[in-house]
């Protein structure tokens, strides 16, 4: 419902985006393989959750507006998006969800709170976007990781403590 609070906090299980400006697909298309990347590099059996048409700071469901053929075109962009993620997952193991959005009486036409869930993984092998950049999930959102931080992240997975 519009303006209802969203029940769920930001965690590593779930991110809460808003949607500033008059492109809610590219802003959704800039950033969802990367939070996409970064909850599969958390290496647990757990599907993940991100949400765009939350506003953070109150967790109010704003909602995102698209027409039917943007939400096509959404879609389209996002299953694009992930199909470059390194190592590939199946296609099917994403899925997309445009929940309506209500006035708490009735559906509003073009209100829709955008859910993208990534996949549960358990690997040794950290996940990469199309640019090859390895994002993991924190607490405070996602972190792009260097070079040295990726080879003690795979250490760490296979049970070697880096010693520096």
């Amino acid at each position: 419902m519009k303006g209802a609070k969203f029940p769920d906090q930001e965690s590593r299980i779930c991110e809460l985006k808003e949607i500033k400006g008059n492109n809610p697909i590219g802003s959704i298309k800039s950033l969802v393989d990367q939070y996409a990347v970064a909850f599969m590099n958390v290496g647990v059996s757990q599907n993940r959750s991100i949400y765009w048409g939350v506003r953070d700071e109150d967790l109010s469901i704003i909602s995102v507006s698209l027409s039917e053929r943007e939400c096509d075109e959404l879609r389209r962009v996002v299953t694009e998006k992930l199909h470059k993620i390194a190592p590939a997952i199946a296609p099917t193991a994403y899925q997309i969800e445009l929940h309506p959005v209500s006035d708490g009486m009735k559906i509003i036409d073009g209100l829709y709170l955008v859910e993208v869930r990534a996949p549960a993984v358990r690997r040794n092998l950290l996940f990469a976007t199309g640019s090859q950049e390895v994002y993991v999930k924190t607490d405070a959102g996602k972190r792009r990781l260097s070079a040295v931080e990726i080879q003690c992240e795979l250490l760490r997975r296979v049970g070697v403590e880096p010693s520096f």
